[in-house]
């Protein structure tokens, strides 16, 4: 033996591409929260304009329960970019948490005016109706968001009736399938039924 500390093992975190989320991720999932941490901290100072490191680390601080610390992560990423809707909607959480409800309200707005197939605004709308007791409000935002996600979810269905994800066109139907397999399919149910019922 010779007498020397074990080397502690760094990690490296290349910012490019987003590297650095996968890194704290991983060292999240390791149970590592203090490494993550270091690689959130060294993305937000290797890109002072991006406010993904704050909303992310400011995620990981919410699990500790640290909410006063991911409040000013959350306007961090806000002030970096104030059209970064997810952000806001993380803040809302956070003052609904804090039992702000006004403030609440004002970044969930703010997130939808910015994006309003955000779904989890929508929900911490929910959550804030339910505070106020507004269960009509409660039930509407609740019922938005269910909405947006299974449409984001499940994206276009039979006959193309399931929805299409927020911005994208709907799919044209495809050349080589058509449709009148379907409307033979259809009208020989109805003779079946028809002449079931004699």
């Amino acid at each position: 033996m010779s007498g020397r500390r074990p080397e502690r093992r760094q990690t490296q975190v290349s910012l490019v591409d987003g590297d650095w989320q996968s890194a704290a991720k991983g060292a999240e999932r390791r149970g590592d929260r203090d490494q993550a941490e270091r690689i959130y901290r060294t993305a937000m100072a290797a890109a002072p304009s991006d406010p993904e490191p704050c909303n992310q680390l400011g995620i990981l601080v919410v699990r500790q329960g640290q909410l006063d610390r991911a409040e000013g992560l959350f306007r961090e990423a806000v002030r970096r970019d104030s059209g970064f809707a997810r952000g806001l909607s993380n803040l809302g959480n956070v003052l609904l948490e804090k039992g702000d409800l006004d403030g609440a309200e004002a970044a969930f707005r703010r997130a939808l005016e910015l994006n309003n197939d955000l779904a989890a605004a929508h929900r911490g709308l929910a959550a804030m109706a339910k505070r106020r007791g507004d269960t009509g409000g409660m039930a509407r935002e609740l019922k938005r968001a269910d909405r947006l996600l299974r449409r984001q979810l499940v994206g276009p269905g039979l006959f193309g009736m399931g929805g299409t994800p927020p911005g994208q066109p709907r799919p044209a139907r495809k050349a080589g399938r058509p449709l009148w397999p379907w409307l033979v399919a259809i009208v020989v149910v109805l003779v079946v039924l028809v002449v079931a019922r004699g």
